[in-house]
């Protein structure tokens, strides 16, 4: 049986008090497949109680967008609702979600996972502005510094 990673739960944890969006993932994977392991999900604390019931070996599967190169290296936000819908499944969700913010984790130039934000407001209410998209990178380079470090072990 794998063991919890402490660190990257409490990096979703903090990553989603940085961002306020609805729930954090912190996904990992072997090679260039688009399933990965989802290691961590933190919801952000509200009045209506938010669990996650998280599946064994519930995956997160990575969002590519048609005919653009390189794009698994940049963040985006995704609205697919098939790939919403898996992730709600996958963590046990009963509200929908709206759209989500999928932000790589890259080391050496090699993607080790991503680090994603689920929100269920409204897309209407813009949940993920630019300024939010970049608090979201600075956190996604916080976790791929110390999978770099714990790789390096």
């Amino acid at each position: 049986m794998k063991t919890k990673d402490y660190v990257l739960i409490d990096m979703a944890e903090t990553s989603i008090k940085a961002l306020g969006a609805t729930v954090c993932i912190v996904s990992l994977g072997e090679g260039e497949n688009a399933n990965f392991a989802i290691q961590a999900a933190s919801p952000i604390k509200r009045r209506e109680r938010l669990v996650l019931d998280l599946a064994p070996h519930a995956l997160y599967r990575v969002f590519k967008r048609e005919g653009v190169a390189d794009f698994s290296y940049q963040p985006d936000i995704v609205r697919d609702v098939d790939l919403l819908r898996f992730i709600e499944r996958d963590l046990g969700l009963l509200k929908p979600l709206q759209s989500a913010l999928q932000v790589p984790l890259d080391v050496d130039q090699r993607i080790l996972g991503y680090l994603v934000f689920c929100e269920m407001r409204n897309w209407g209410r813009a949940p993920f502005t630019k300024e939010k998209i970049e608090r979201a990178v600075d956190r996604a380079s916080k976790v791929s510094d110390y999978l770099e470090r714990k790789h390096a072990q």
